[in-house]
């Protein structure tokens, strides 16, 4: 069943819970002889019901879109494009349905699926119709922090660590891991390795689901190999490939160690 459909089953389930619950408290008040008194119960039961549901709604939505999110979490760690690609589509139908309140989050959620595409032109074609200034702060460090991502894999590392340290500076509790991972990331993209592999360093020490700390074992390489620390690099490289052998990162930090070291400087 796709993401709107069982939000939608949730949604639909108003009436025949609403009515089902009035019904039995009538029953159960002129059952025991309370006539007036069950009735008014009974709709008293449904107006309370009336009030609460959206709030319901709400709290099952966030928990459904959870649990989506987890899905398609462990299909990144697992390489899995064909599911991440299906709950990426489910996504979209389902900001599409909520209609424009939703249009900023289906366009963001659209850029992340072109990123996992590395499609990178296009991801910042799609983000880039999202009106920046209308975003709250918190809102704004995450935009920022995306598009820095994908600003560095597109060749654009300048601009990429200029953002990369703003969205730092505003990170909260929940978005540091992602937000210095980022910064670490674009640093050893743009060349500055040494503090790249501190920033790194900091989002590993941070956690995160496997497939984050995958890709940032993968690039915490990448800067060790540049540093001339090649054995330093294997061992990392080799985290990533235990943490999450089947990603697109696990694979191709296993194509790293399967390389060799480099050929020695004459």
């Amino acid at each position: 069943m796709t993401l709107s459909r069982r939000i939608a089953r949730v949604r639909g389930s108003y009436w025949p819970v609403v009515v089902g619950s009035m019904a039995v408290a009538a029953l159960v008040g002129l059952g025991a002889g309370l006539g007036g008194v069950g009735l008014m119960a009974a709709f008293g039961i449904g107006a309370a019901e009336t009030l609460a549901w959206p709030r319901v709604v709400r709290r099952l939505g966030r928990r459904i879109g959870l649990q989506h999110q987890r899905q398609l979490e462990e299909a990144l760690a697992e390489g899995d494009d064909e599911t991440r690609r299906r709950l990426a589509g489910e996504l979209d139908e389902y900001y599409r349905a909520l209609g424009p309140r939703a249009e900023r989050q289906r366009l963001l959620a659209r850029g992340h699926a072109h990123a996992s595409d590395e499609s990178w032109g296009e991801a910042l074609a799609v983000v880039g119709k999202i009106d920046r200034e209308a975003l709250t702060p918190a809102e704004r460090a995450s935009h920022d922090n995306f598009v820095a991502w994908c600003c560095a894999h597109a060749g654009e590392t300048a601009r990429a660590v200029e953002l990369a340290r703003a969205a730092v500076a505003s990170a909260d509790g929940a978005t540091k891991p992602y937000f210095f991972g980022t910064l670490g990331t674009v640093l050893v993209l743009d060349g500055q390795y040494a503090e790249g592999q501190t920033m790194l360093n900091i989002a590993i020490a941070l956690g995160g689901p496997r497939w984050a700390q995958a890709v940032r074992r993968y690039y915490l390489g990448e800067a060790l190999a540049k540093l001339g620390r090649h054995d330093e690099a294997c061992a990392e490289w080799q985290q990533a490939v235990t943490i999450a052998p089947r990603s697109r990162w696990g694979r191709r930090a296993q194509e790293r160690l399967s390389a060799g070291p480099p050929p020695a400087y004459r």
